[in-house]
């Protein structure tokens, strides 16, 4: 997807629901007005998708240890959040992220269900100032669209992307990251072995957690590098 395509995917949001309504006046999760939207969603759309009527989120099996369907793993994820240490001013849009990252797993198996779960987030829901934020993550949650392991290429489409759609990118890395670390997480206890990995969860966490951080900064510097540069050849041209 070029820059040209991001632009207009996260500009074309066709719903009317606010992302708003997803949490409780209190800041928490919504979960009644979260499975009023998704039954509704579903029940629609469901004989014009891949799935052709076999998978809702409470349907639709989970490859995880100790999750039966979709609609347990985002909740596990959710839980993982709301037990996170992360900024104030991103809480309410992380747990946001958290409750809409997985909604396209229906639809698509594989890392690029991001993808689909960002354009099921515009079908719904209705632009918000916080809107390409929360999208953004959902996009990017897997940090890659393949199986294979995270690269710098990647972090540079990653970091591309939120400068493109002009979204603060301290906030974005903050988010993408805990929203992700929930997602290894999904509210199990830290000491358990990762299956994985098959080291504790807490060692997974840390060393995924800091190997993407330092790719998605070293993107950050060369972005940085080319627009410096780009503003030197305007001024001598």
């Amino acid at each position: 997807m070029n820059n040209t395509d991001i632009k207009n995917v996260f500009g074309k949001s066709k719903g009317y629901i606010k992302l708003s309504e997803l949490l409780n006046e209190d800041g928490s999760p919504n979960w009644t007005r979260f499975d009023e939207i998704f039954d509704d969603y579903f029940n629609k759309v469901a004989d014009d998708k891949f799935a052709k009527g076999r998978y809702n989120l409470r349907t639709r099996p989970e490859h995880h240890d100790g999750e039966s369907n979709t609609r347990e793993h985002i909740e596990n994820v959710v839980n993982s959040v709301l037990k996170s240490n992360v900024s104030a001013n991103i809480k309410s849009n992380l747990i946001i992220a958290a409750m809409l990252h997985d909604i396209a797993k229906p639809f698509r198996r594989g890392n690029a269900h991001g993808l689909d779960a960002m354009e099921i987030i515009n079908e719904i829901f209705s632009e918000s100032e916080e809107s390409n934020l929360i999208k953004l993550a959902v996009r990017h949650h897997m940090f890659s669209d393949t199986q294979s392991e995270f690269t710098l290429d990647e972090a540079k489409k990653i970091i591309n992307d939120a400068v493109n759609l002009n979204v603060n990118i301290n906030e974005f890395i903050e988010l993408l990251l805990a929203l992700n670390s929930a997602d290894i997480i999904r509210n199990r206890d830290l000491s358990v072995i990762d299956s994985y990995t098959n080291k504790p969860l807490l060692d997974t966490v840390k060393e995924e957690y800091e190997f993407k951080k330092r790719l998605l900064q070293q993107a950050i510097d060369i972005k940085n590098s080319e627009t410096i540069a780009e503003n030197k050849r305007k001024i001598y041209d």
